[in-house]
């Protein structure tokens, strides 16, 4: 979902093909243009910012959750491991974070990513994403958070 617009007389749900981006994903629980209406307007006030991760930053952190905590994530889940990369890495999570003053508060915070399993994902199909998010890994690929929007 990207941030809401404003026209002057109605709030609107911008679309991903307004950032230049497909659609196109593994993560397809996360795979919509744009959110509905009605997610807008539930979620506005509980909601500061989104982001997008591209596909090779997913399978990375689905193989590194796999690797190193046993977990077994579907790549839409693996999303969710971006997100305290972005509130520092991003020039909008630093400017979001000055203009909260959240930002003197890191160093007490407690970043929890909500994941879902990836028991539903077929054992081939889920073995192509780890070894992809394993080569990856070993190429030595890190995020580059440049895609990160206040909302």
């Amino acid at each position: 979902m990207l941030p809401s617009g404003h026209d002057g007389r109605r709030r609107w749900a911008r679309s991903i093909y307004d950032a230049g981006l497909s659609g196109i994903t593994e993560a397809d629980g996360l795979a919509v243009p744009s959110a509905s209406r009605l997610a807008c307007h539930i979620a506005r006030f509980i909601i500061a910012g989104v982001y997008t991760v591209p596909d090779d930053v997913l399978l990375r952190h689905l193989h590194l959750a796999g690797r190193d905590e046993g977990m077994r994530l579907e790549p839409s889940a693996a999303a969710g491991f971006s997100g305290p990369g972005m509130l520092r890495g991003d020039a909008g999570g630093r400017a979001y974070l000055a203009a909260t003053g959240l930002g003197t508060h890191l160093s007490q915070a407690t970043e929890v990513v909500w994941t879902t399993g990836g028991s539903l994902v077929p054992d081939d199909v889920y073995h192509g994403f780890d070894a992809r998010g394993h080569a990856v890994e070993a190429a030595g690929m890190r995020p580059s958070f440049t895609k990160g929007v206040p909302a």
